[in-house]
């Protein structure tokens, strides 16, 4: 899953370089987002995952 080796490579230059941890992630409703797998990451990691409002016309 390369969105979550990316988001775990961007956790990690956040906490080396901020010396803080991720409180809150905010994303589309994209598949790769909403997978459990992720979700459970976030979850057990104690992420919020906050998703913004679908494109409506």
């Amino acid at each position: 899953m390369k969105v979550r080796a990316t988001f775990l490579s961007f956790k990690a230059l956040v906490k080396n370089q901020f010396g803080c941890k991720l409180k809150t992630l905010r994303s589309d409703n994209g598949a790769e987002f909403t997978l459990e797998a992720f979700k459970q990451h976030c979850a057990a990691t104690e992420i919020l995952q906050h998703f913004t409002t679908s494109y409506t016309t």
